[in-house]
């Protein structure tokens, strides 16, 4: 059976008590936004899930240093990490449509001779005298035409695009 105090240091006060369990807490947080930085967002693989899955585990179960040095010493390994990440990784390009549906919005995108070459494609596998009828159900005509010549990717917000790309 606990006897009085053992919970707590004699002449400690219960509040001093919680406010150590409050650090420990922004400690383990701290820990793990410093994981989340390295590993880099958006967490859209497996290994990066795994990684950062491993590292909530270790970090919430374990004891998260006070130490200033090691703090210091990680903030600066996550900080060379992300800066070489950054300045030596290739330009990111934007997304864009992986199918090709003749429209105005990709005719304004898209350079005049790809799009040349793209429409003969299309029209050649196409033709527009076999394609099916936009009054009937289940027709692709009726589901409308791109209005942009990119599509909306979720990388896109973490990351400043340097290139368009005009996928298609």
């Amino acid at each position: 059976m606990l006897r009085k105090g053992e919970l707590m240091r004699p002449g400690q006060a219960m509040t001093g008590f919680y406010e150590g369990v409050a650090g420990v807490i922004w400690r383990k947080f701290g820990a793990l936004t410093l994981a989340i930085a390295a590993v880099g967002l958006p967490v859209n693989n497996i290994s990066d899930y795994g990684i950062l899955l491993v590292l909530a585990v270790v970090i919430w179960c374990g004891d998260v240093s006070t130490r200033p040095r090691a703090w210091l010493t990680a903030i600066v390994i996550v900080g060379v990490g992300v800066a070489l990440q950054i300045f030596s990784s290739p330009p990111r390009i934007e997304e864009g449509h992986n199918v090709f549906l003749p429209s105005a919005a990709l005719e304004k995108a898209l350079p005049r001779d790809v799009y040349r070459v793209l429409l003969a494609e299309f029209d050649a596998l196409y033709p527009p005298a076999k394609r099916c009828d936009p009054k009937k159900m289940g027709c692709w005509q009726n589901n409308g035409f791109p209005d942009s010549g990119f599509a909306f990717s979720a990388d896109g917000i973490w990351h400043r695009i340097m290139m368009p790309s005009a996928g298609c």
